[in-house]
Parts: structure tokens; C-alpha cells; sequence
């Protein structure tokens, strides 16, 4: 029986958890149906094989059956390969500080040997409190990541999913040669809601920043295909 999911956000949430899948968006409309799918595949599953476990994915766990012609997957080039593959950031802390009606937000992570403090100050309000950490981590993270690849945080969320809170965050990624990415990355909220922020943001970029060897461009691969097109998947 689909579950309760339906929102884009929750979708996403779904989408990337997938085998071979690197990241999703889904765009829905005004009234909150889907226009379109958008995957980003590492290569290791064909596009015929992802638009089907998308579809399967959505309709089992949302309840959502979208079109094939809906479902845009883009490969990654051959050439793809990992940042620092063999070693990824870790958090260390995060510390916070009100003042003034703000909040300023210290995140530390470490790479290695290597410690990297992040800053982030915001009004100390709701949602914007949280965003802070996101971009105090995006902070630290940018002195990991040096020059030709610009991260920028769109969106922090606060969802429910199977009776658990869980924090979804958006990172915008861009490359030096334009290419622009969207990462999505979440954490489930144990006892500190800030702490689940920062190790989204991480999940965001851990799990899926990935960089071109070269400067090509991923090709795009729409599938139309009658297996995966009518009924939902069973």
C-alpha cells in the first residue's frame, strides 16, 4: 500500500536513496503535482533501469505514479570521479551563541589532519537559526573544497517521515565551467536539532558531490520506454 508521502521535498528524499542514483529534483506545479523528475545517475545502473526503479520508488512509497516522459535522467561523463574520495569531512562540533537578537553559529569539522571552522550568523528566529548552521558548514566545507566549485545553501526543512523528524537540506553546487547542481542531503532528528542540520549538509555533499575530471558536460538520456510506461509498477 503507497504510503503517506507526497510532498517534493519528501520525493527527493526517496529518489536518492536509490542504487546508482547521485541526486533528484522533482518540480511539481502550483496544486503540487509533478512536472517532472530529474536524476542524476553515477553511471552504474542503465537509464531504462533507473526511470523504472524511480517510478516504483514513488508510486511504493508516495503514492505517486508519474509518466515516464516525466523522468529526465543525466549520466555523469566516464570520467567522473569523487572529490578526496578516501577521505570526507567529519563533524566535530557545533556551537552557538544568541546576542543581540542573533545567533552565531561556529560548525568544525575535520578532513584528515585537518581542522576546519565554518561562521555563520543569523536572526535568532525559527528556520533562520537553522539555516545558519547549514552555512556555517558550507563555510568549512569551502575551505576543503578550495577553488572551481562554489557551494551555496538553498533551503532548510524541517519534515516528518514515519513518525520521525528529519531535517532535509538543499545545497546549490556550481562549477567553475557553469554547470550547477542541486545536493540534497537529510538527517534524522535525534536530540539537537542543529547538530542534524550540519550532518545533512554533510550528507548533502558527502554522499553525492561529485567533479568532472574534464570539463565536459553529462549528457542527458531521456528514455520513452512501453515496459516502464501505464500502470503502475506492481
Amino acid at each position: 500500500m503507497p504510503g503517506p508521502l507526497s510532498t517534493a521535498e519528501e520525493m527527493e528524499l526517496v529518489l536518492r536513496h536509490l542504487a546508482a542514483v547521485v541526486t533528484a529534483r522533482v518540480v511539481v506545479d502550483a496544486a503540487g503535482q509533478v512536472e517532472e523528475v530529474r536524476v542524476i545517475s553515477d553511471g552504474r545502473r542503465s537509464p531504462g533501469q533507473i526511470c523504472r526503479n524511480v517510478r516504483s520508488a514513488l508510486w511504493a512509497h508516495c503514492g505517486v505514479d508519474v509518466p515516464v516522459d516525466k523522468i529526465r535522467v543525466t549520466q555523469l561523463a566516464e570520467d567522473a570521479h569523487l572529490i578526496a574520495p578516501a577521505v570526507r569531512p567529519r563533524l566535530v562540533s557545533v556551537g552557538y551563541q544568541w546576542t543581540g537578537g542573533q545567533v552565531r553559529t561556529e560548525v568544525v569539522l575535520e578532513v584528515g589532519e585537518r581542522v576546519l571552522p565554518g561562521r555563520a550568523a543569523a536572526a535568532a528566529r525559527g528556520a533562520k537559526a537553522l539555516h545558519s548552521v547549514a552555512e556555517a558548514t558550507v563555510a568549512a566545507l569551502r575551505q576543503w573544497l578550495g577553488t572551481g566549485v562554489h557551494l551555496g545553501v538553498e533551503e532548510v526543512l524541517t519534515v516528518s517521515a514515519a513518525d520521525h523528524r528529519v531535517v532535509v537540506v538543499v545545497v546549490d553546487l556550481v562549477f567553475d565551467n557553469g554547470r550547477r547542481e542541486v545536493l540534497c542531503g537529510s538527517s534524522l532528528i535525534r536530540e539537537n536539532d542543529k547538530e542534524a542540520v550540519a550532518r545533512a549538509t554533510l550528507d548533502a555533499v558527502n554522499r553525492r558531490l561529485v567533479m568532472p575530471a574534464s570539463a565536459q558536460v553529462p549528457r542527458d538520456i531521456w528514455r520513452k520506454k512501453r515496459d516502464v510506461a501505464g500502470s503502475p509498477p506492481s
